[in-house]
């Protein structure tokens, strides 16, 4: 990896596919999907087409075990992390990634196509990953939602003027990104550059 385009490009599709991968371990997937949501939500640096491209990687995984659930005819056991390991972990770095930079996606023509179909069918499926991560990341998900005009996309029964409950304690509560603390040495990494802050978009 030459550029700093493509070292990200490098960095995220190793993670993708630490993720993804039937061969995976559980703490494998749990643990690149810490990483990788906490990557491209922080990564100021990050271009906006390989944000998407990623988040667009992880909305067809999940559409695709959606389909494959349906054609099944599966009856959608209980909402537990350890049912769907891979699939609620897409949902938690698809999620947490919006949080920061929610109004990027949507200001690109690829993004907003994709918020709109495949984001929309994911938060309304009866998998509902609204229920199932973490409280806080589903919290601030819905207010950027509400403030960007698009609150359409949460499932009907959901009211944004609630906190929305949880059903099932989300194992995804580790952040390797957030936030750098050490002061003499953040001097040295430019953080209003190369870091983005909650709700900054």
């Amino acid at each position: 990896c030459h550029s700093p385009a493509r070292t990200c490009e490098c960095f995220h599709n190793l993670l993708l596919k630490g993720m993804l991968s039937e061969d995976s371990p559980r703490e494998t997937h749990l643990s690149c999907a810490c990483y990788l949501a906490s990557y491209l939500a922080r990564a100021a640096f990050l271009p906006v087409l390989q944000l998407v491209g990623v988040l667009g990687s992880l909305c067809n995984w999940c559409v695709a075990y959606l389909d494959e659930l349906e054609k099944k005819g599966s009856n959608f056991p209980e909402l537990k992390m350890s049912n769907h390991l891979v699939f609620y972990s897409c949902c938690h770095c698809i999620l947490y990634s919006l949080c920061f930079k929610m109004k990027d996606v949507l200001n690109d023509r690829e993004g907003a196509k994709m918020v709109a179909v495949p984001v929309q069918r994911i938060l309304n499926s009866k998998l509902d990953p609204l229920q199932v991560c973490l409280q806080t990341v589903v919290d601030e998900f819905v207010s950027q939602a509400a403030r960007l005009g698009v609150s359409h996309l949460l499932p009907s029964t959901l009211d944004i003027q609630e906190p929305v409950q949880r059903h099932v304690e989300s194992a995804l509560n580790f952040f390797p990104y957030d936030h750098y603390v050490l002061g003499r040495s953040a001097a040295f990494l430019q953080l209003e550059n190369t870091c983005t802050q909650w709700g900054r978009s």
